[in-house]
């Protein structure tokens, strides 16, 4: 996405390790977040990459088509209950 500027603008990322948000921030001009509630309730992520472990895949990218964003998934969904 970093790749097509004309087409994607990455506006947030998700990362748990601080070092990694802050590297995204001097890379992209973005706000980063620790936890992915936060990202899914910026109204500004239209679309979300879900590379999450495949444990949370099913609870992320459900939450995140519930606020409404596109996701993709980048492992195959699992299943979970929630």
């Amino acid at each position: 996405m970093a790749d097509l500027p004309n087409r994607f603008a990455i506006v947030a990322v998700c990362d748990p390790k601080p070092e990694r948000r802050v590297q995204a921030q001097e890379r992209f001009a973005c706000r980063a977040y620790a936890g992915f509630d936060s990202l899914v309730a910026d109204d500004e992520v239209e679309l979300l990459v879900d590379a999450t472990p495949s444990h949370l895949h099913a609870r992320n990218t459900i939450l995140a088509l519930r606020a409404g964003k596109h996701v993709l998934v980048e492992k195959p969904m699992a299943t979970a209950h929630i």
